[in-house]
């Protein structure tokens, strides 16, 4: 195993054992995440001192530093842990006084350290080992990254290496302190050739680093599943020209979490388990870089397919660079074939989420398993990894299938139809798109003659529904697989419709029986359910409500006055209740009546409560909507 920084390795023993003070400073330079914290760190870790209680360095990252004070409390903080705890109360008057003693500051230029504050604080006998700090190393990591002027803090270092001696150690990403100089941020060249003696750039170890990555990880199995897959976890990395050891070790963690959602079964198809790697670690490597974003994982679809049209054409297009450049670093990432749902990907690198459910749905209906008591349909979806004579006889069976309207879902017909599309697309399918259009057509009526109830559908909500049984829907983007969704919208839309005053009789039912589950049916939340979309209350006479409402139990009423009120909150959807505002009305006034017949009563009070603050104000709602769209 090479060691690529051995010869800085050789040159920082010789500057930490010399004698004398060297009077210069040495840079540790390298792009964010290529391990320049982690390689020095090793460096001080294997510095020895016969007494262990004496350190051999101070460090303290610059991220975000904006005053000296700060830096002087992290050295105060590791020098004298004790004293800088929260329960010493000596350290406010101390902490300072203490630290230029001890590391000889003077700040003041005067040429005498600025240990005055210490005289104005009770003696302290602190031993030796806290006091003496001879030899002792200095670290400032993250330069570029500090909130402070760059020539004061450059300035500030000198001081330690030029007045006081103390060997110092800088680590940055020495292009981001170029650009600030380009950007007249900083004079940062100038300050360099007086403080920096030696610049050595680390390169990343990388067979040690991932060693020491996935001794990290906890799950002996995934453990012995990493060093299986060290050569592929090299060459992605490698590939992806980052050489960010940090985006590493995160998507080696990050993809350790991840299959421990995934069953016991399927870990064991190693096979499976190793794409599954390949594929996280593109998308992670790509998107911490910035190259691309959780969205963009949408597009990668559409992206394949406009490059394969226009290629086929002859024709020149632009496609994202990002996508460009994704195919030419990773030749075997498909678009077409990423395991898990785009919509579980983007949740994972967008939101940190894992959804149990549909990360085993998705590598279930993979092609590893596609022939496992698969529909044949779901096989086919996978025509791309058929032999030819796999997938002339699936063809011919689904075919067959979809022309004797043998599907009953509206998932697996729109699966069919896209899939069909895509083939005649492509070729290879002797049909032309109106025709598959026309036979999924045919299987949507067919349910409804066989009285099947079509589910609640909506094309224009349901926009962004790219998949169903763990599968995208191939050439959902074409004009009739659209047109196929709004003649499911418009069937379903239709069916619902006949089916209200049926609706409307179990919501009577509920209110004489469930008041809670009255309240949960018709309180608006913006579900896609039928409550919340239809005005279904309007199909239930209003005679027939005031009755089954007055005879509930009284505390149940009020369940039932609520959920009606919250129904007419001010939404975008509120004018689909407006046929609803008669009804309201006419409910409103039969329940006046019921006051008249309850004079001296206490549900006189109560149902007058009700229409007070319930039923008036669901009236006034829908009556401003109502008027706001008369103008």
């Amino acid at each position: 195993m090479s060691n690529s920084n051995e010869h800085i390795e050789d040159f920082l023993k010789y500057y930490f054992e010399l004698k004398n003070s060297p009077h210069y400073a040495v840079l540790l330079k390298g792009k964010w995440g290529v391990g320049k914290t982690w390689f020095l760190k090793e460096m001080m870790g294997n510095l020895y001192n016969s007494d262990y209680r004496v350190k051999t360095h101070l460090y303290v990252s610059l991220y975000g530093v904006a005053s000296f004070e700060e830096i002087e409390n992290e050295f105060f903080r590791q020098l004298h842990p004790v004293l800088s705890s929260k329960g010493m109360a000596l350290v406010g008057k101390i902490g300072k006084g203490l630290l230029k003693t001890t590391l000889k500051i003077d700040l003041d230029g005067d040429g005498k350290s600025d240990a005055s504050v210490v005289s104005q604080v009770p003696d302290i006998n602190l031993p030796d080992y806290l006091r003496n700090t001879e030899g002792l190393i200095l670290v400032f990591d993250d330069l570029e990254r500090a909130s402070m002027d760059l020539e004061g803090l450059l300035g500030y270092i000198n001081y330690f290496v030029e007045h006081q001696g103390y060997k110092v150690i800088i680590i940055a990403n020495e292009e981001e302190l170029f650009d600030k100089e380009e950007k007249k941020e900083a004079s940062y060249r100038r300050i360099k050739e007086k403080l920096i003696g030696k610049t050595f750039e680390i390169q990343p170890r990388l067979d040690l680093a991932i060693n020491n990555f996935i001794n990290e990880i906890e799950n002996a199995a995934t453990q012995k599943f990493f060093n299986n897959n060290i050569d592929l976890i090299k060459d992605y990395y490698l590939r992806s020209g980052y050489l960010n050891l940090r985006h590493l070790r995160q998507a080696l963690m990050d993809f350790a979490r991840l299959i421990e959602f995934v069953s016991s079964d399927i870990r064991e198809r190693e096979d499976v388990i190793e794409e599954l790697l390949s594929i996280y670690l593109v998308l992670s490597f790509e998107i911490k870089s910035g190259k691309m974003s959780p969205v963009d994982i949408d597009k990668l679809e559409d992206l394949y397919f406009t490059e394969l049209a226009h290629k086929g054409g002859g024709k020149e297009v632009e496609i994202d660079g990002f996508y460009i450049e994704l195919k030419e670093k990773y030749p075997m990432f498909d678009p077409l074939d990423m395991l898990l749902e785009k919509s579980v990907w983007k949740d994972i690198f967008d939101k940190g989420l894992i959804d149990n459910e549909k990360v085993h749905e998705s590598l279930r209906s993979s092609r590893y398993f596609h022939s496992e008591n698969k529909p044949e349909w779901m096989q086919l979806w996978h025509f791309m990894y058929l032999r030819d004579s796999d997938f002339d006889s699936l063809l011919t069976i689904v075919k067959e299938q979809f022309r004797s309207k043998e599907y009953k879902e509206l998932g697996e017909i729109r699966h069919v139809t896209g899939l069909f599309l895509e083939l005649v697309d492509r070729s290879l399918l002797d049909m032309t798109k109106e025709e598959v259009f026309e036979i999924a057509k045919n299987n949507i009526d067919n349910l409804i003659m066989e009285g099947r109830e079509i589910p609640h559908f909506d094309y224009v909500e349901i926009y962004d529904d790219t998949q169903t049984f763990g599968l995208e829907f191939r050439n959902r983007n074409d004009s009739k697989f659209i047109r196929l969704l709004e003649y499911m919208t418009e069937v379903s839309k239709k069916q619902i419709s006949d089916n209200l005053p049926e609706i409307a009789k179990e919501l009577l039912e509920d209110i004489k029986n469930d008041a809670d589950s009255f309240y949960k049916k018709i309180y608006y939340t913006g579900s896609v359910i039928i409550y919340q979309k239809e005005p279904v209350l309007k199909y239930i006479t209003p005679n027939d409500f005031v009755r089954a409402f007055i005879e509930t139990e009284p505390y149940a009423r009020r369940s039932i006055a609520l959920g009606i009120s919250s129904r007419y909150k001010k939404t975008p959807s509120i004018e689909v209740f407006l046929p609803e505002l008669d009804w309201l009305r006419e409910v409103v006034s039969l329940l006046e009546n019921e006051i008249e017949s309850r004079k001296g009563k206490v549900s006189e009070a109560q149902i007058r409560y009700l229409i007070n603050a319930y039923f008036n104000p669901a009236i006034t709602a829908l009556d401003e909507t109502n008027n706001s769209d008369a103008d």
